[in-house]
């Protein structure tokens, strides 16, 4: 609830504040049809009580091939270093997509799960902090799923609807086949004020921090309030997973982002979310606190100063600092 009335304390004297929500194709034309580019990045932190640990966490390259005006094929290569447990080379990406009309368009293959404000499909190089909300990092919601996606907008006097309906197949614990259907629904007014929800059905995935089995069904709300052109973001969204055969999990975070000038921003955020990594939820609580510098097209810099605590823990205490470089 405090997060609602968070919005509703400051939504007064609103104006549009732009925020990308998706990195620059920057990259490079191979002919007339296709796209290839990519980014990488460097991570230094020191966590109270270890030692200061500096890696490249992520090397992502794309390839969109323009078949036709209507047709197009994206795939995106990524290696991943996770913290602590060694780097990987995997598909993050691959499909084929049919624009019919701005109302409709069609995926066909593996895309990255629709889901809210904070999607995983936004690349590390263009979100506003340098640790993702709790919510995003249980990874309740799987981050990608196979299958086919029906997506597209309308717009009236009102506003703007946007909508993303799909089946899929996602990796589970159960490695039974089972299908997952999901949709995401939101309206923005007055370019300002954002509202959505997003649902989805599926079973456990391998990827999520619950090492419980079972089926799963998530809603997740979201809004957001832009204030002063190109000055505030308050963004806020909340998250609810029905556990078959355990105890619910949810969690939450909010955040007011100060974009101080085009280059320059500074960002906080509040968590609020279940950590179930012991199959039993236990409460996690974060603050963060960021400051970015984006100078030019191809250079991203961030220095970030968090604290973090579970409900049977003291506070603990993190600064990191991160580069991103798009080629």
């Amino acid at each position: 609830m405090r997060y609602w009335l968070i919005l509703q304390l400051l939504a007064s004297g609103l104006s549009h504040a732009q925020e990308l929500k998706e990195a620059p194709l920057k990259g490079f034309q191979l002919g007339d049809r296709v796209h290839v580019g990519g980014w990488f990045d460097l991570w230094v932190d020191d966590a109270q009580g270890e030692d200061v640990d500096g890696y490249v966490p992520h090397v992502f390259f794309f390839a969109d091939l323009r078949i036709s005006q209507r047709v197009r094929l994206f795939t995106e290569m990524a290696s991943i270093n996770t913290e602590g447990l060694g780097g990987s080379t995997s598909l993050q990406r691959a499909y084929l997509e049919f624009k019919h009309s701005h109302a409709l368009k069609w995926r066909l293959g593996q895309f990255n799960t629709p889901s809210g404000l904070w999607k995983e499909k936004h690349w590390h190089i263009m979100v506003d902090a340098n640790r993702k909300p709790l919510m995003a990092e249980r990874r309740y919601i799987p981050m990608h799923a196979l299958g086919i996606e029906a997506s597209g907008g309308a717009m009236n006097a009102v506003g703007n609807w946007d909508y993303s309906a799909f089946v899929a197949q996602s990796d589970n614990r159960e490695l039974d086949n089972q299908a997952s259907f999901g949709a995401d629904v939101s309206f923005m007014f007055q370019d300002r004020y954002r509202f959505g929800s997003f649902y989805y059905d599926y079973m456990n995935s391998d990827e999520s921090s619950d090492p419980l089995i079972g089926q799963r069904q998530t809603w997740l709300t979201y809004a957001e309030v832009r204030l002063r052109e190109n000055v505030l973001l308050l963004r806020a969204e909340r998250i609810h997973v029905k556990r078959q055969g355990a105890a619910d999990a949810s969690g939450a975070y909010a955040k007011l982002k100060w974009q101080i000038n085009q280059q320059i921003f500074l960002n906080y955020r509040y968590d609020d979310t279940d950590n179930v990594e012991t199959g039993l939820p236990i409460r996690s609580y974060a603050h963060t606190l960021t400051a970015g510098y984006w100078p030019t097209d191809w250079l991203r810099a961030r220095i970030e100063y968090g604290s973090h605590k579970q409900s049977i823990d003291s506070w603990r205490h993190e600064w990191s600092a991160w580069l991103g470089f798009i080629f």
